[in-house]
């Protein structure tokens, strides 16, 4: 016969803490989700900016005479084009300029980008002596450096000054635990957090975890 229900043991279900391991992955799946629009934002803007440059390149080297000429000849070749883009893209990946959480500072920023530009006209140089018909003139590519590194490093001191400013909502932490600290961990590694913590009060019943934003 089938046991009874009265027989039957009864568990009661205990809550478990998250582990500040997991709950820390947790929050950083959370910014990836809301980094990656940035991360597009950013490589759109600097693919536009590159582009123009190079237009406007071939038109400060070129004249207006021998400027349809030349762009009609780089038009022809959509490889070198693709190139400098995924270049610049892989590069900017590299140096972390598409991530404005770690942005530290203006300066370094700055060093970033340089680093950037000198590796970007490396990897423009290469590509041009690799392949014949992509060798445009080194005055092209110079003028497309100077042209687009500040243009990009103006954009993100820009977007450096727009997210670094205070939180305007400010939260009363309280309790203790893996959750918390995790919390606190994953602010304090972000420049510009959506809120800051005023105030740090231990839980009512020592168990609870709570964070009550004002």
């Amino acid at each position: 016969m089938p046991p009874r229900q009265a027989d039957l043991p009864k568990i009661r279900a205990t809550p478990v803490d998250i582990p500040s391991r997991t709950a820390k992955n947790h929050s950083m799946r959370e910014i990836e989700t809301n980094r990656r629009p940035v991360l597009l934002l950013l490589a759109i803007l600097d693919g536009t900016i590159l582009f123009l440059a190079g237009v406007a390149a071939a038109w400060i080297r070129f004249g207006s005479d021998l400027f349809p000429e030349q762009i009609s000849l780089i038009a022809d070749h959509p490889g070198f084009i693709a190139y400098a883009l995924l270049a610049q893209l892989g590069l900017a990946i590299t140096f972390d300029l598409y991530r404005p959480e770690s942005w530290r500072s203006r300066d370094y920023v700055l060093a970033r980008m340089a680093a950037f530009g000198v590796t970007l006209a490396a990897a423009l140089a290469l590509g041009t002596y690799l392949v014949l018909q992509w060798r445009f003139g080194r005055g092209l590519l110079t003028l497309t450096i100077l042209i687009s590194l500040p243009l990009q490093t103006a954009l993100r001191f820009f977007w450096y000054s727009m997210s670094s400013r205070p939180a305007s909502r400010r939260a009363v932490l309280i309790g203790d635990g893996p959750i918390v600290g995790a919390l606190k961990e994953v602010l304090s590694e972000r420049p510009s957090p959506p809120f800051t913590i005023v105030r740090h009060l231990p839980a009512p019943d020592g168990s609870g975890r709570s964070c009550s934003p004002r």
